[in-house]
């Protein structure tokens, strides 16, 4: 991962937020973080250990809040 800037296999929420700002040219809002580990860490097929690690996201936590996004449509690149 590019933006897994102190190399232990987690986003952490700088991470996430530098990752953000790169891909979508949006900032994060202030504890959106928290919520979507919140939200993550409570879908029925996900254990919260595989997505959620030391605050912060594993890259299976990474990858199921992307498709949450990408099935809500809310990527924040539509324009809208």
């Amino acid at each position: 991962m590019v933006h897994n800037l102190d190399n232990d296999g987690l986003l952490s929420s700088i991470e996430l937020h530098a990752f953000q700002k790169y891909a979508f040219n949006v900032q994060l809002k202030k504890g959106k973080f928290k919520g979507c580990q919140n939200v993550i860490s409570q879908r029925e097929d996900r254990d919260v250990e595989a997505v959620v690690q030391n605050l912060k996201f594993t890259m299976a936590g990474f990858a199921t809040n992307f498709d949450i996004f990408i099935c809500q449509d809310r990527l924040g690149i539509s324009g809208k």
